[in-house]
């Protein structure tokens, strides 16, 4: 099990002083992940998440795009 959102959330509440956890909570998915960008991006860290900035160690654009180039080989060789 992965505990990703806790680290994600803290770092938004440790670096942006002006969100609060009920501000968090009300995020959208992706707006909570590019959120916790822009933080780790003012701290100089790389973030473990991104959505499609490819700045993160596990890029969600990146991800689908292989994913999806996966599928296209697999079926390419079953049909021969």
């Amino acid at each position: 099990m992965y505990h990703f959102g806790y680290h994600m959330v803290y770092t938004i509440l440790f670096v942006d002083h002006k969100t609060n956890f009920e501000q968090i909570l009300r995020f959208q998915p992706f707006e909570f992940i590019r959120k916790y960008e822009e933080c780790m991006k003012i701290k100089g860290l790389q973030p473990i998440i991104s959505v499609t900035s490819g700045d993160g160690i596990l890029d969600y654009k990146l991800l689908l795009a292989e994913l999806t180039a996966a599928v296209r080989e697999l079926k390419r060789i079953s049909k021969k």
